[in-house]
């Protein structure tokens, strides 16, 4: 299956985790993934399982300079998640690791994926 990053996106299926939005240096809120992906508005990539929901764990905005956003890639629905979470049930694995890089040596964006074993 091919995906787009806009579609997550447009959707709303990507977390930024709390404990990176809070971080001392290079915190990675709302404001700053929202610059950070408008740059990935039109990549795409392809994975063999299907991805419901992203939830970015670590993230540095410093463009120009290099920055990069790494996530966790889920075959359940946010609400799904916050579901198991709430009811204090083991969160499943993700699927796949996201890492999509920009600025700083790179000309071009980079959105690489890893299947989790």
């Amino acid at each position: 299956m091919t995906y787009k990053i806009v579609d997550f996106l447009k959707a709303g299926t990507i977390v930024i985790h709390p404990s990176i939005q809070r971080r001392a240096q290079y915190p990675f809120d709302m404001a700053a993934a929202k610059r950070f992906f408008s740059h990935f508005v039109e990549e795409s990539f392809a994975f063999g399982t299907v991805i419901k929901s992203i939830t970015i764990f670590d993230g540095k905005e410093v463009f120009p300079r290099h920055s990069y956003a790494v996530g966790f890639m889920y075959s359940q629905t946010i609400e799904e998640l916050d579901g198991l979470e709430q009811r204090h049930d083991k969160i499943p694995q993700p699927v796949g690791k996201l890492h999509l890089e920009c600025g700083g040596t790179h000309e071009r964006v980079l959105v690489r994926v890893e299947t989790m074993a």
